[in-house]
């Protein structure tokens, strides 16, 4: 399901989800791989599941971009897209967490 409008939703698993340019984009993923260039953000509106997370930079500062307003974010430890990550646990901008599946 992609539903677009005032937030998005992404219940595709071949999917990716690109921001670039200044986006800023407020929904929620699941099952779909999210790529994040360093100008744009994402406001996530409900518990989320990404396959994969790909930053400009990929560093634990790149996560800010990532406002988690109080949800949790899964990432597929798995995956070789988030290997940067580590398998580890980060706090979101304004709450919220970055973890593994």
């Amino acid at each position: 399901m992609l539903a677009i409008g005032r937030g998005f939703r992404v219940k595709i698993s071949s999917i990716e989800a690109v921001f670039q340019n200044n986006t800023t984009r407020a929904g929620a993923i699941q099952d779909a791989s999210l790529r994040l260039d360093a100008t744009s953000r994402w406001s996530v509106t409900a518990d989320s599941v990404l396959r994969g997370l790909t930053v400009a930079d990929p560093n634990a500062a790149a996560i800010s971009c990532i406002e988690g307003n109080g949800h949790s974010v899964r990432y597929d430890s798995s995956a070789p897209a988030n290997r940067w990550l580590n398998r580890k646990t980060y706090p979101l901008a304004k709450g919220g967490r970055l973890l593994p599946q």
